[in-house]
């Protein structure tokens, strides 16, 4: 409690990935011994996607998850007609129903991975 801030900043930046692999192998056990497949899934507010694939992406692959990554699903699109509103970056209706068609193609694609029933469509 007596650490500075920017101290306990600095110290946690060299953990990271440790503390990301740790954090996604026992969200992994819990998942599993529920019977659940574990997925990660990368969605971002109504926005330009990032010029470089975030490290947790391949950390979460690794650790054993089905990745679902959906960063890419603005790119090419007319943002602000898929916001919100013009100060809420977050999807409106249409851009709900994006994200809803995507993930059917990805729920479709990897429905042995994830258990379904190969009926799923």
């Amino acid at each position: 409690t007596r650490m500075p801030w920017h101290e306990a900043e600095r110290r946690l930046r060299y953990a990271l990935p440790e503390l990301i692999r740790a954090t996604l192998v026992e969200m992994k056990r819990i998942a599993q011994s529920r019977g659940v497949a574990p997925v990660f899934l990368a969605l971002d507010i109504v926005n330009n996607p990032p010029s470089e694939r975030p490290l947790v992406l391949q950390s979460a692959r690794d650790a054993g998850f089905v990745v679902f990554d959906l960063l890419d699903l603005w790119r090419g699109r007319d943002a602000q007609a898929l916001r919100i509103a013009e100060w809420d970056n977050h999807p409106n209706a249409e851009g709900n129903r994006l994200i809803a068609e995507r993930l059917a193609v990805l729920l479709r694609d990897h429905r042995a991975a994830l258990g379904l029933a190969s009926s799923f469509r």
